[in-house]
């Protein structure tokens, strides 16, 4: 039997044979007898001639007349359809999206502003330096998953105050010398809060990127290029520390700006950078993987001493005003569970309790300090566990949410 699809010339007019005989049955040969030609040609011609004698005959067209002048009517406006306001829909946002939201905007802020902007001073890593990295997070360059370093990206070893993150150039996103932000709009002081808070994201967003079932592990075959930005951040971090203690740290202790002001709330911030990165350096395995390519026990000694320096200068300051109080607590928080100083821990922690019943008897103004009110008595809860400071806590939040405006 033949195969249709082999047969089957390229036509839609395929011969007859290419096809299933049951497609195109046998045809059959139609002779019509005499006597029935004779009746058709009988009834035709009486047909015509009844056709022809039933002619209907012409009618003359009527006279022409002159139009009369027409009066216009008067045009009306056109009526407008009303407009109908359209039904409130509910928006489906709820803490999942929350944090799917904040993830995002966390995740490429920090992205445009430590990779591509120029806002600081930059540095590039030595080539070796580089390829260690990449042998760090990638076991089988020949998998298919191999990790491609930015074309000419701006690491860097510390960050300026501020800037505004507009393009001066025609974007390519494939080269980042292309999203550079104007230079012209650079506050270029160094501040410690500006310092302490990237350092605190890289360290955070580093460990993000290690996540084993989310990026993969060194053996797995996708997450190279990813698992290599965590390794670049990490590295950032180190570089930003390392540039504090050398460039921003004072006599006594604490660190200032580069224009030689000392904000005390900006050393809060330092407190829990020199604490997280630590703790990053000196942890055997991540939270969420089973190792830590950022295992580095030399830098976390080193790391964790500078924020223990700290800490003793910080010892006898009382915070002032909300904002202060609670970025207190926090860095406190990081610091008690990451000091090898026992005693430390101890003083840490009533620290934090005193500093939880001042933020607990505040009353804030605006919903930036209501927010700062319940951030810094949720981790004076977390790490006392005393309930007064959740119920406080619950009550900024429920002054937070009356202001809302949805």
């Amino acid at each position: 039997m033949r195969n249709p699809v082999t047969t089957r010339k390229t036509s839609f007019m395929g011969p007859k044979d290419a096809f299933p005989a049951d497609v195109f049955p046998q045809e059959r040969k139609f002779t019509m007898k005499k006597p029935v030609v004779f009746l058709l040609f009988a009834l035709l011609a009486i047909f015509a001639t009844a056709c022809g004698t039933a002619a209907t005959p012409t009618q003359s067209p009527p006279p022409t007349q002159a139009p009369a002048t027409a009066v216009p009517a008067p045009t009306e406006a056109p009526t407008e359809a009303p407009t109908m306001a359209p039904a409130p829909t509910e928006i489906p946002f709820d803490v999942t999206a929350a944090e799917e939201e904040g993830y995002w905007y966390s995740r490429y802020n920090l992205g445009n502003l430590v990779f591509r902007s120029g806002m600081g001073v930059t540095f590039m890593p030595q080539p070796e330096m580089m390829q260690a990295m990449m042998q760090a997070v990638d076991a089988n360059p020949e998998d298919g998953d191999t990790v491609m370093p930015p074309v000419n990206p701006a690491l860097l070893q510390a960050v300026y105050a501020s800037g505004a993150p507009h393009y001066i150039t025609k974007l390519d996103p494939a080269d980042f010398a292309t999203q550079r932000w104007n230079p012209d709009s650079f506050d270029s002081t160094v501040t410690t809060r500006a310092m302490g808070w990237t350092i605190i994201k890289e360290s955070e967003w580093a460990k993000q990127f290690h996540v084993d079932n989310h990026f993969g592990t060194v053996e797995d075959n996708f997450g190279a290029q990813w698992r290599f930005v965590g390794m670049v951040l990490n590295a950032e971090s180190k570089m930003q520390l390392q540039y504090a203690l050398q460039n921003l740290k004072n006599d006594a202790g604490l660190f200032v700006n580069s224009d030689g002001t000392l904000d005390y709330t900006g050393n809060w911030v330092m407190l829990e950078a020199l604490s997280d990165a630590a703790g990053t350096l000196n942890a055997e395995a991540l939270p969420h993987s089973a190792t830590n390519r950022y295992h580095n026990p030399e830098q976390g000694a080193m790391f964790q001493g500078a924020a223990d320096t700290l800490y003793a200068a910080l010892a006898d300051r009382q915070p002032e005003g909300i904002e202060e109080t609670s970025l207190a607590i926090q860095a406190l928080a990081w610091y008690a569970v990451n000091t090898a100083n026992d005693a430390n821990v101890q003083s840490a922690l009533e620290k934090i309790a005193a500093f939880g019943d001042a933020l607990s008897a505040a009353s804030p103004a605006n919903a930036t300090e209501n927010a700062l009110a319940i951030r810094g008595l949720v981790e004076a809860y977390r790490l006392t566990g005393d309930d007064a400071y959740l119920n406080a806590a619950a009550n900024a939040f429920d002054a937070l949410s009356a202001d809302f405006n949805p």
